[in-house]
């Protein structure tokens, strides 16, 4: 039987998973609750923040035998898309909408859901699809950056990009030295 333990120090030195620069203040001056919807998705869709925690907390339990580094690297991740998290449900209620964890669809609200995430278990599999995840997540966030009307909520939007653009090379990074093995 495996030994459960939290890892308090990291295994090595770790590279950072986030931006040194701070996020920004987000001040709405007029709301956008069709804005506000839409960023529901980004949210609790299948490329937002609440199925991209789940997803890097299940990788963590099932690598962290096989692979530390990258196990340990996934759970600092998971620090910063909770930040993240919690930014996007104060952005959308200041822009009017109800941070519920549901997303639209044509018939109405879903539920976010476990089977949203990819339970995938072989350390490749794993990184190539959170390699496509935040690609997805970062064009996401673009594009939502470029249709919200307000100036502060378009930059709370960029900055949560980069920090997936940043996850994605981190990832890259993992999977060319997998490769490389």
């Amino acid at each position: 039987m495996s030994e459960l333990c939290f890892p308090v120090a990291a295994p090595k030195p770790q590279p950072p998973v986030a931006l040194p620069d701070p996020y920004p203040r987000v001040r709405i001056t007029q709301a956008d609750p069709a804005c506000a919807c839409s960023l529901l998705t980004a949210l609790a869709g299948r490329d937002g923040e609440m199925t991209t925690i789940y997803e890097y907390l299940y990788q963590h339990w099932m690598l962290t035998s096989v692979y530390e580094e990258l196990a340990y690297t996934l759970i600092r991740m998971v620090h910063v898309e909770i930040v993240h998290l919690q930014l996007l449900g104060g952005l959308i209620v200041q822009l009017g909408g109800n941070p519920r964890c549901m997303y639209p669809t044509r018939k109405g609200f879903r539920p976010w859901t476990g089977s949203m995430v990819d339970y995938a278990r072989s350390v490749r599999e794993v990184l190539e699809f959170d390699i496509r995840h935040e690609q997805a997540t970062l064009e996401a966030y673009e594009h939502h950056a470029n249709i919200v009307q307000d100036s502060c909520a378009s930059t709370l939007l960029l900055r949560l990009a980069q920090d997936e653009r940043l996850h994605k090379r981190l990832l890259e990074t993992y999977l060319s030295r997998l490769e490389h093995d």
